[in-house]
């Protein structure tokens, strides 16, 4: 279930006069390879590609950021045995001591 290529990149914008922030990025996972325990039949998972946004806000010593995950709504499976999510949103609130 190891993908021999794989990777992602992400990329934030923030002004600088201003305390809120943007991010997108893709995530790719290349074909895997598996195998079935029971019965020793080899499979192969297709890649992938997901793409996540968020947006944050960043006041004093905290940190809001609300996110959408696979945004596109792309299915996939994160192994033999386990599909991806579909699209689903977070919500976070940092504080930095």
């Amino acid at each position: 279930n190891t993908s021999r290529i794989s990777g992602n990149i992400f990329v934030r914008y923030s002004p600088s006069a201003d305390n809120y922030y943007i991010e997108g990025g893709v995530t790719h996972i290349g074909t895997r390879d598996y195998y079935s325990d029971r019965s020793g039949v080899k499979g192969v998972l297709g890649a992938f590609n997901r793409v996540d946004a968020l947006v944050g806000y960043k006041f004093e010593d905290f940190n809001l950021t609300l996110g959408v995950l696979n945004v596109l709504d792309k299915e996939y499976w994160r192994s033999s045995r386990m599909p991806g999510a579909s699209r689903s949103f977070t919500a976070r609130l940092n504080y930095k001591f």
